[in-house]
């Protein structure tokens, strides 16, 4: 059975990303599988994990958009759903 954690405060510089890393982190070092889930406009904690040509790589206007913003951009147009992309993360560390 799956589990959810939401982490949210409307306060900026509380701590919000560095600890949902830090939890994802823990909970994958004991074999569980995570799915995080960046809503922050900010989106610190995408570029955290992408590192930040990474991230701009994934967001250009000349690729495909593989952001929940781009997937979802179709239904905020109504012309439909965008492709499905994942992402697995650099296993190397």
């Amino acid at each position: 059975m799956a589990k959810f954690i939401s982490v949210f405060n409307n306060k900026g510089g509380v701590g919000k990303t560095t600890l949902t890393w830090n939890i994802a982190d823990s909970l994958a070092e004991q074999g569980k599988n995570v799915l995080l889930i960046d809503f922050d406009p900010q989106c610190n904690l995408s570029i955290a994990m992408l590192g930040s040509a990474g991230f701009k790589e994934l967001v250009s206007a000349n690729k495909s958009p593989k952001t929940i913003r781009g997937f979802l951009q179709g239904y905020l147009q109504n012309t439909g759903p965008g492709e499905i992309q994942s992402y697995t993360g650099d296993h190397t560390n």
